[in-house]
C-alpha cells in the first residue's frame, strides 16, 4: 500500500491500474474498505508484524464517529451520538452573578476552551451546528460570559437533536456499477457583519450528485456529502 501524495495516513492499494484497497489511520485506528477477501490478506500482513488486531465489521467507532454499515445494503451511517452526549457543559457560579457582557473570570473561561474544543470536534458529522461554533471560535481568547451561555445552547441543542450522516450506495451494488455522477457546491456568504470588528461569515457544501445531464444539474436529487465549511468572511 501507498500513501496519498494529499494525506500520509490515506493509503492505497492498487493492482493493474484497478483501485483495490483504502485504508485510513490514526495512530492504532485502522479503518478499510475492499473486497473482504483484500482486506483480510492485508490485514493478516500486519497482524504478522504487530499481533493480532481487534476486528469490528459493519458497526465500530473510529476517531470517535461510529460507523454503521447495512449489511445487505452496503448503507453507510456515521454518527457521533453517544460522543456528544459526553459533552459537559460551562458550569460556574459567575455565570449566575455576572452580567452576560462581562469577561469570563479564568476557571469559566478554561471551561469554555474546554467544552469549546469538545463540540468542535462532533462538527465532523454536524454540519448544522459548524456556523454557530465557527462563531463561537472568534471569542476563544476572550470570552464574555455571554458566550459561554451561548455555548452551553449549542451544546445542548446538539444532544437533544441527534443527527448523522447517511451515504447509501449511488448504483448497483451487486454489479459494482456507479451511475454517471456530478460535484455540486452549495456555497453563500453573510451580509450582515459584527459592528465591532466587522467578521462576516461564508460557507459551502460539497455534494457528489447522480446525473450528469444539464437536468440533473438544476434538479433535486440524492447524493453524498463530501465536504462542509463554516469560515471567516476575509
Amino acid at each position: 500500500m501507498f500513501p496519498c501524495k494529499a494525506d500520509n495516513e490515506l493509503c492505497v492499494r492498487t493492482e493493474n491500474g484497478q483501485l483495490m484497497c483504502i485504508m485510513a489511520k490514526h495512530v492504532d485506528d485502522l479503518k478499510i474498505t475492499g473486497p473482504k477477501d483484500v482486506i483480510i490478506w492485508t490485514l493478516q500482513q500486519i497482524e504478522k508484524v504487530f499481533g493480532q488486531l481487534k476486528l469490528e465489521w459493519n458497526n465500530f467507532t473510529n476517531c470517535g464517529v461510529r460507523h454503521t454499515q447495512d449489511p445487505e445494503t452496503k448503507a453507510v451511517t456515521l454518527d457521533q451520538e453517544e460522543y456528544i452526549k459526553g459533552i459537559k457543559v460551562c458550569e460556574h457560579s459567575s455565570m449566575a452573578q455576572l452580567k452576560t457582557e462581562d469577561a469570563a473570570p479564568p476557571e469559566l473561561h478554561q471551561q469554555y476552551w474546554s467544552v469549546l474544543g469538545a463540540i468542535a470536534y462532533a462538527v465532523l458529522t454536524r454540519a448544522d451546528i459548524a456556523v454557530f461554533v465557527a462563531a463561537l471560535q472568534r471569542h476563544s481568547q476572550s470570552p464574555k460570559v455571554i458566550h459561554c451561555k451561548r455555548l452551553n445552547a449549542v451544546v445542548r441543542y446538539a444532544q437533544r437533536n441527534p443527527k448523522s450522516i447517511y451515504f447509501k450506495p449511488l448504483g448497483n451494488t451487486t454489479s459494482g456499477q456507479a451511475p454517471p455522477t456530478h460535484l455540486r457546491m452549495i456555497s453563500d456568504a453573510a451580509f450582515k457583519k459584527e459592528e465591532d470588528d466587522g467578521h462576516s461569515m461564508r460557507g459551502c457544501c460539497y455534494v457528489r450528485c447522480i446525473g450528469n445531464s444539464e437536468a440533473d444539474f438544476t434538479s433535486s436529487t440524492f447524493g453524498h456529502l463530501l465536504e462542509y465549511v463554516a469560515r471567516q468572511q476575509r
